[in-house]
């Protein structure tokens, strides 16, 4: 091992002393700019400027930008949030009618992805698969352990319509691991999805969400409830998580 020399040992202070005094001057200069102006959106952005520029790595400016904003709402109460496009778009989905995927429902076991419904008619009923499968794989990449990690899986699974995947899953009983490829599709989810008579004057009718194709399907139903008779209906909302309030009304 090579000691180093009394001039080197002698020069670390010194150039410790000069990160120590950069790192002063650049703080002193963020926080004057900062306060030279009253706007606070202009501050948020001389430092994000600041760190850009300056900082020993290549930063994710977005990635920044929403961690600060995430922070900044928390600060506040337990009710504020802030949501990243994709979250939005992913919550928005259930309220469209529809979404683009496998269609299929499942759940972790352990550390293992377990099928609990499929669709029916959908992509993945289509490809074979039957609740109680485990999936293993997706186009070749593991996804087992990710329990904790569900948009990993989401991201592995989803996709646009027509676009496929290839997934590995084991079936209760069976032996040998299968391979099935899925055909990703346009998924619809319904907001009515029980409506039938009771008896021969009233008409029940269950609604699980309110979203943009709720009325279309409320008045389909109800009309066909009403050809059959209908003088009273029991409208049964048990497990609404509700939605948009435009449906509801």
């Amino acid at each position: 091992m090579n000691t180093p020399t009394p001039k080197i040992i002698s020069l670390i202070p010194v150039i410790c002393g000069l990160m120590f005094a950069g790192g002063i001057m650049l703080g002193s200069k963020i926080n004057g700019n900062a306060a030279a102006t009253s706007n606070s959106a202009d501050k948020i952005k001389a430092v994000l400027s600041y760190v850009k520029e300056n900082y020993v790595d290549s930063i994710n400016e977005d990635k920044l930008t929403d961690d600060a904003l995430v922070a900044m709402l928390q600060a506040l109460d337990p009710h504020s949030d802030y949501f990243t496009p994709e979250q939005v778009k992913e919550m928005n989905e259930p309220m469209k009618g529809n979404f683009e995927g496998v269609g299929l429902e499942y759940n972790f076991v352990h550390d293992t992805l377990v099928v609990m419904a499929v669709i029916p008619g959908g992509p993945s009923e289509l490809a074979g698969l039957k609740p109680g499968d485990k999936l293993l794989s997706a186009n070749d990449t593991s996804i087992i352990g990710y329990a904790n990690n569900e948009n990993f899986v989401k991201n592995k699974l989803r996709g646009p319509a027509n676009t496929q995947v290839k997934v590995k899953y084991m079936r209760p009983g069976a032996a040998a691991i299968a391979i099935a490829t899925i055909t990703r599709g346009s998924i619809p989810i319904y907001s009515v999805d029980a409506y039938y008579m009771m008896t021969s004057d009233i008409g029940y009718l269950r609604l699980t969400r309110f979203s943009e194709t709720t009325l279309d399907e409320f008045e389909h139903a109800r009309d066909t409830l009403l050809s059959k008779g209908m003088k009273k209906m029991i409208l049964d909302l048990r497990g609404n998580g509700g939605g948009l309030m435009d449906a509801a009304t």
